[in-house]
């Protein structure tokens, strides 16, 4: 499969996805509204008092990116996502995903 125009074709109800990225890795994460949901409750069981468990939430939340999905199940990844993970156009990338997620990476050779 081939990052064409940075387009991408989805299938389901939700018309948004969550883009991120995290910090040293070299793929995107796109979560629908019902998994980020379950990670922000998740996030608000942890002990905000805790440095760490603060980081990770202030990291996590400044990488997101929401993304409309066009009425042809499309939708277009930002330039400066593409940058970050050094995707390019026409870069053959792997689309893994399961029900709430996918990832989208550069293909291995």
């Amino acid at each position: 499969m081939q990052l064409m125009d940075s387009l991408i074709t989805l299938n389901g109800a939700q018309r948004k996805l969550y883009l991120s990225i995290e910090d040293g890795e070299d793929k995107i994460n796109g979560f629908t509204l019902l998994a980020m949901n379950k990670m922000k409750k998740d996030f608000g069981d942890l002990p905000l008092t805790d440095v760490e468990t603060r980081k990770k939430m202030e990291m996590f939340g400044s990488s997101i990116h929401e993304t409309p999905i066009n009425k042809d199940g499309r939708i277009t990844i930002p330039e400066d996502i593409l940058s970050k993970v050094e995707v390019k156009r026409d870069t053959e990338v792997m689309i893994k995903g399961a029900i709430e997620y996918i990832t989208i990476s550069k293909k291995s050779m």
